[in-house]
């Protein structure tokens, strides 16, 4: 092995070699350098939605929800029997909810929402997403007096999106909310509306749920909804997260039917699904752009063994044998193979990064669910691909030697 390398050191970096081979070995080692940085940035860019995504999932959603066909009266032991089953510290927080959806009016626009009564004492618990109170309402500390009725109006926080959509600002914040008891077939009677005061707005990241939602606390959402001591379910966070599956099914064997335990990943299992296949189908569409980058070394394996014919039949007359003789063509194309993995690794590292600390790319959050295009510097992702080019240019390589070889041998 060491006299191979050797000769293919020798061989590539001597003079003759230096000035015969030098174009089509630059060219090999841009093509593999830039194929290489284009599927690092390609894999940082899919790691960064799929990061970003599950951050703003796991900030908005529970790890674990526990619900039942109909409703749960908030009265019954269920959240006891959960936290038992669960074992200690596995639930770090646990919060009740109910969801029901409605129409929102402000001025002349009308918008469908999804609203969500939580308990604002232990919703901080399970949640984790930015809140911005307006200005005369900032100095009010607690969640739980901010969303307390005021007169005859409710209060309740709105996501940013939908809050924009709707235009309501510090100075205009009364919405109307549609009863969905009222009489639908007299919707323009404003005894089917209730007014409520928007306190502020939160974001969890996602114009999903930016858009859609808004939070009321539990009693007024029981009131206005007319199911007084009735819940939805329970939410919880957990101490690790990645248990909330095998949890899942664990609290849904326990309890049984008419009970279901969802994950958070099973929540949102479209969303990380397509994730996943995007991840792979680009990982084949830019790997291509590295096969076709590899193929060069076939055309530069081939000039070297014809321009050194003479080096070959002198090695063999020696008694080398063709084994080595093949190892020193195959090493020759893996060290520029080598060195166009690393330096492509090194700037798509680069390149990743730059996009990364700069926002040159904004996104249309309707369409990418996110404003800025997010980047997950991960080493793994880089080590992959770096190992799949050497991979793929070692074959390339191998094949072109061994025949090259088998040719020259039998002439």
């Amino acid at each position: 092995m060491k006299i191979a390398l050797w000769i293919a050191l020798r061989s590539l970096f001597s003079r003759r070699s230096r000035y015969a081979h030098s174009a089509i070995g630059w060219i090999t080692v841009l093509g593999l350098t830039l194929g290489v940085a284009a599927q690092c940035v390609a894999l940082s860019i899919l790691g960064g939605f799929e990061k970003s995504f599950t951050q703003s999932i796991l900030g908005f959603n529970a790890h674990l929800v526990v619900m039942r066909e109909g409703e749960i009266d908030q009265r019954e032991p269920v959240l006891d029997k959960i936290l038992s089953l669960a074992g200690p510290n596995a639930i770090t927080g646990a919060t009740p909810f109910l969801y029901r959806e409605g129409l929102m009016a402000h001025h002349s626009k009308v918008k469908g929402v999804v609203f969500k009564g939580i308990d604002p004492l232990t919703f901080p618990r399970v949640y984790d997403v930015k809140v911005r109170l307006f200005r005369d309402l900032a100095a009010k500390s607690s969640l739980d007096e901010l969303l307390k009725p005021h007169g005859d109006e409710g209060r309740l926080l709105l996501g940013v999106d939908l809050a924009d959509s709707l235009g309501v600002k510090d100075d205009d914040r009364i919405v109307s909310v549609l009863s969905p008891q009222g009489d639908l077939k007299r919707i323009s009677d404003v005894n089917n509306f209730k007014r409520f005061e928007v306190v502020g707005t939160f974001e969890s990241g996602l114009y999903e749920y930016d858009s859609q939602f808004a939070f009321l606390s539990l009693p007024e959402a029981q009131a206005f909804f007319k199911v007084p001591g009735k819940i939805t379910g329970w939410e919880m966070r957990l101490a690790d997260y990645g248990q909330a599956k095998p949890l899942a099914r664990r609290l849904e064997k326990a309890l049984g039917i008419p009970f279901q335990a969802i994950s958070w990943d099973e929540l949102n299992a479209e969303i990380f699904y397509a994730l996943k296949l995007e991840k792979k189908l680009f990982f084949i569409i830019m790997g291509l752009i590295v096969v076709v980058a590899a193929a060069n070394l076939v055309g530069l394996v081939v000039i070297l063994v014809s321009d050194q014919t003479r080096e070959v039949s002198i090695f063999r007359a020696m008694g080398m044998k063709a084994k080595t003789l093949k190892k020193v063509f195959t090493l020759q194309g893996m060290l520029l193979a080598l060195t166009g993995a690393v330096l492509g690794t090194a700037l798509g590292w680069m390149l990743s990064s730059f996009l990364a600390t700069h926002a040159l790319f904004k996104l249309a959050k309707e369409v990418y669910l996110v404003s800025a295009l997010p980047i997950d510097l991960s080493v793994w992702n880089m080590a992959g691909v770096l190992v799949f080019c050497l991979i793929v240019s070692y074959g390339a390589t191998q094949i072109a030697a061994r025949r090259l070889m088998k040719m020259k041998l039998d002439l």
